[in-house]
């Protein structure tokens, strides 16, 4: 279901335009297909509140703390805009 949810998310993130930071919630029906419930453009950032930098830690832990995983985060968002505009 993985694949599922993840090309679901694709096409909603590309559909709508959404770059670098984009958090998209899904749910299953009744009958067992995933829906699109939100898609938020400006997720939130604060460390410890935040989902976003939770996922982030939940999926890509550096290993070293929760701070030096909210800093990759934050690179990671950085870096993707400024590869599009090939300023990396």
């Amino acid at each position: 279901m993985a694949d599922q949810a993840t090309a679901l998310c694709q096409r909603a993130v590309k559909a709508l335009n959404c770059l670098d930071h984009v958090r998209v919630d899904m749910r299953m029906d009744a009958q067992g297909d995933l829906k699109i419930i939100e898609a938020n453009g400006i997720p939130g950032l604060k460390p410890v509140k935040s989902w976003s930098p939770q996922l982030f830690t939940l999926y890509h832990a550096t290993g070293k703390g929760p701070d030096r995983d909210y800093q990759e985060l934050i690179h990671c968002i950085v870096s993707s805009a400024l590869e599009r505009y090939n300023l990396a």
